[in-house]
């Protein structure tokens, strides 16, 4: 291994004489100046006055801090502490103050309505949809009327809406309710 290809904890310190390289320098002669690890601030500012690209300073930034062992955010000792935001409290995350349920649909708005198979017997699965208000009148007729079919002693295959259509399901379901209860 050459002096030039070194690699600890996981990354590899790059080549001499490339720019990735002279942001590693720069990174580390400003940890000895300051006998500290440098802020990210510090070292982009550092790096960029060297020439050095801020987006790749910002990259050669965490590998160098990873190949240093050095984890976490450096934040400078000598700076003031940051004081909380008024709006934001200190985890990032809202608190159980701020956190309101989405407002509700009106009463009546949604519904499961039952897809249901041929009316020979095979089963459906259940799929969720809206349905605005002023729909579930048609819903419900449709559903009577299904019921009314089966206690007048009719047979499903009497249905008469289109195969598969929205009205054929909700009638299907009127009549398969019926012929349950």
């Amino acid at each position: 291994m050459t002096e030039d290809k070194v690699t600890q904890n996981g990354a590899t310190r790059p080549r001499a004489g490339s720019k990735t390289r002279l942001a590693w320098d720069t990174f580390s002669a400003l940890a000895t100046t300051l006998d500290r690890a440098p802020t990210r601030a510090e070292a982009l500012d550092a790096a960029t006055a060297k020439g050095v690209a801020k987006a790749t300073a910002a990259t050669q930034y965490s590998h160098w801090k990873k190949f240093n062992g050095i984890s976490g955010r450096v934040v400078d000792p000598s700076a003031p502490a940051a004081a909380p935001r008024a709006d934001k409290p200190a985890n990032g995350k809202p608190s159980a103050l701020e956190v309101t349920r989405p407002p509700q649909a009106p009463q009546g708005a949604t519904n499961v309505v039952p897809m249901v198979g041929p009316p020979n017997g095979a089963s459906g699965h259940e799929h969720p949809s809206i349905t605005p208000p002023e729909e579930l009148a048609q819903d419900t007729r449709l559903h009577d009327e299904g019921w009314d079919a089966f206690c007048e002693g009719k047979s499903d295959s009497d249905c008469p809406y289109a195969a598969q259509s929205a009205d054929w399901v909700i009638w299907c379901e009127g009549y398969k309710a019926a012929s349950k209860s």
